[in-house]
């Protein structure tokens, strides 16, 4: 692997400029795909988000991009306004060595009439959304007949949020053969399909699962009560001493309250979600980047793009309904060589997602306890006295030994002094009441002597096994076609498929709901009857997904066995 950018073949103006932003090394991403683009290769490059692909494309783009012509010459399709300014704006740091270049970002939400003079005054470099493309190229205002350069920047993005559409009808609206660079995090079925269509041939450059790129990420999960998540949020913030963070909602409603649940606790928190306009995001993420904002709530989708290398903590407020979103999500942590940590708040109605995000990243969570006040004080008080102990030992604090001298000579008690500054600085040690954590004690200690008192058995029991304990197989627990807890229309038709694996590889119903609800996509709650014999095991499914569920589930892993699915 290349060791420095200058052994890349860039020019020295631009290995400057990484230099003095004490980038010195490049990533794997950039190492292979820099060289590549400046030979002229069309490239896929596979790299998860926070590796650095921005350089990786935007210096080569920018290596073979002509000042001297005014015509657009390279296009960036981007998922998302933010991604699309983040991307300006680093792509921006190098053309002021280059007079007559510029860039120019075209998204929604911002004045069409300012995009259309920019353009006509002259942009080698566009950025923008899909839609945003779409509408410049239809009014002629975006003119691409001399495109040399096509970035699918998160390609995998885009086509989830329904952009493939968009993203065929630009690459067909270039009649030119420009050089194409499509970026994903991962290689599903419509990436490979847009790959093979429109880059003919091309280097495949695979790094987003290098051992040695992933990030250093601490995940752990607390059980909270769903009125309680800001209260446990502040908590977690106050015992690491985190001064940046994201929180995650699945949705808008949720997003607003969290941010005013923290307001009225006097914590400074802001909101971005699709219902902002596009001058307010932008405004909130610019506080964010400078320190002015310690945490940013936000949906899924307003995330996207969201590029900042300092975030130290994710908190999953609610965990999210795909599994490939928590990955997202907690990459937005543990960037640029940092360590970072995230934390899922998880209610008892969790429990099964949990155990798919854990199967589908490979990663076991760590279960932690909500930090009680008085944790949080003595953590506090022992940052406070290494802090002093330090400060302490440095030049220039002996100056004001006379002032100790003479207050003792006055007749104050040094040791009294020191007791009483560290009081100030320290704060009152909290009494050992604890309204939270008292609160989930009495909960527990009463479902506890429901259980014995002999109440309702069925809330303690895991919700995939039997009255008697055991597994559900043929002929005993509850009848076929009931489900598995879980509500269920009984007009809905169910056939049976069949698993090569059973007792005596130890599988379990939930390992069976929670692969087929990872693989093949569907929720759980659509699964019948499970019964586990001893050398295979049956699962009623809806006889409308029996087909999709054995095609996703052929040669997939469960409990480290290679597994074997046919109609029953």
């Amino acid at each position: 692997m290349l060791q420095n950018f200058n052994e890349l073949g860039l020019s020295e103006e631009y290995v400057q400029i990484l230099e003095q932003q004490q980038i010195t090394q490049p990533t794997p991403i950039q190492s292979q795909a820099i060289p590549a683009l400046l030979q002229g290769h069309n490239i896929m490059g596979l790299a998860a988000t926070g590796s650095g692909k921005t350089l990786a494309y935007g210096l080569p783009m920018l290596e073979n991009v002509d000042a001297f012509s005014t015509e657009t010459q390279a296009l960036v399709l981007c998922p998302t306004r933010e991604l699309a300014n983040q991307v300006n704006t680093e792509i921006k740091k190098f053309t002021r060595v280059t007079n007559g270049l510029f860039t120019t970002p075209v998204y929604g939400g911002e004045s069409m009439e300012r995009q259309i003079k920019l353009l006509k005054q002259g942009s080698q470099i566009v950025i923008g959304t899909p839609g945003r493309i779409i509408d410049h190229l239809k009014r002629n205002t975006l003119k691409v007949e001399n495109l040399k350069y096509i970035v699918l920047d998160e390609a995998d993005e885009m086509l989830s949020m329904g952009f493939e559409e968009d993203i065929r009808l630009i690459l067909d609206y270039v009649k030119s053969s420009p050089q194409i660079a499509l970026f994903s995090a991962t290689m599903s079925k419509q990436i490979r399909q847009i790959s093979n269509q429109y880059l003919g041939k091309y280097e495949l450059i695979e790094v987003a699962k290098s051992a040695a790129n992933k990030p250093d990420i601490t995940q752990h999960y607390l059980d909270v009560h769903p009125e309680d998540k800001s209260e446990v949020v502040l908590r977690l913030i106050n015992f690491y001493g985190f001064e940046r963070a994201i929180a995650f909602c699945n949705t808008k409603l949720g997003v607003d309250k969290l941010v005013q649940q923290l307001a009225e606790k006097g914590y400074m928190a802001e909101a971005i979600h699709g219902d902002m306009a596009q001058l307010q995001r932008t405004s909130v993420m610019r506080k964010f980047k400078n320190g002015q904002v310690p945490l940013l709530v936000a949906t899924d989708v307003a995330a996207r793009g969201i590029d900042v290398t300092n975030v130290e903590a994710v908190f999953n407020i609610d965990l999210p309904r795909d599994t490939e979103y928590y990955v997202h999500r907690i990459g937005r942590t543990g960037r640029a060589g940092r360590s970072g940590h995230s934390f899922a708040l998880v209610m008892k109605s969790d429990s099964r997602q949990l155990r798919i995000i854990e199967r589908f990243t490979g990663d076991e969570m760590t279960k932690e306890k909500i930090p009680s006040l008085q944790a949080i004080a003595y953590k506090h008080q022992s940052d406070f006295l290494q802090k002093l102990k330090e400060e302490s030992a440095e030049e220039g604090s002996q100056q004001w030994a006379s002032v100790v001298d003479q207050l003792e000579a006055e007749g104050f008690d040094p040791k009294q002094l020191l007791a009483y500054m560290i009081g100030k600085g320290m704060g009152a040690v909290p009494t050992s009441e604890d309204p939270l954590l008292d609160k989930m004690s009495r909960e527990r200690e009463r479902e506890r002597g429901s259980f014995e008192r002999g109440g309702d058995r069925r809330e303690s029991r895991s919700r995939y096994e039997s009255n008697d304990g055991g597994d559900r197989r043929p002929g005993r627990g509850r009848p076929p076609g009931t489900g598995h807890g879980i509500a269920r229309k009984d007009t809905e038709k169910m056939v049976k498929i069949r698993f090569n694996l059973g007792r005596n590889a130890q599988i379990r119903p939930s390992d069976l709901v929670g692969a087929i609800a990872s693989e093949a996509k569907i929720s759980g709650k659509r699964l019948g009857y499970i019964g586990i014999e001893e050398k295979f095991s049956f699962v009623d499914v809806p006889a409308d997904l029996a087909s999709q569920i054995v095609k996703a589930m052929a040669g997939n892993v469960v409990r480290g066995k290679k597994v074997k699915v046919e109609m029953a």
